[in-house]
């Protein structure tokens, strides 16, 4: 009923919503905020693309960099690589440690 009730919330105002570590977000779909700006001089480390099942069938991307503790979903990348130029929103993200 709550997650409804969100859904709804959410979709009259033009909003997004997620929920992470017990906290509700909202974002407007037409966030343009700050970018961070992803290049090998900024940490960027690999760009892979990945096959988008959806209908949307939009450009996908995985990428791998060092640290970005600003990046969350919703989250504009101005992404600079040899093979992929242009701006991305974050839909998903794992900030992970490497093995030791």
């Amino acid at each position: 009923m709550l997650e409804h009730t969100l859904e709804t919330l959410a979709r009259d105002a033009d909003f997004r919503y997620y929920i992470k570590d017990g906290k509700g977000y909202f974002v407007p779909k037409d966030n343009t905020a700050e970018q961070i700006v992803l290049s090998s001089e900024t940490g960027l480390l690999e760009v892979r693309r990945v096959d988008d099942e959806s209908e949307e069938k939009q450009e996908k991307y995985r990428l791998k960099s060092l640290l970005i503790w600003k990046a969350a979903v919703d989250t504009r990348i101005k992404l600079d690589s040899i093979k992929v130029k242009g701006s991305f929103k974050v839909v998903e993200y794992e900030h992970r440690c490497p093995p030791r």
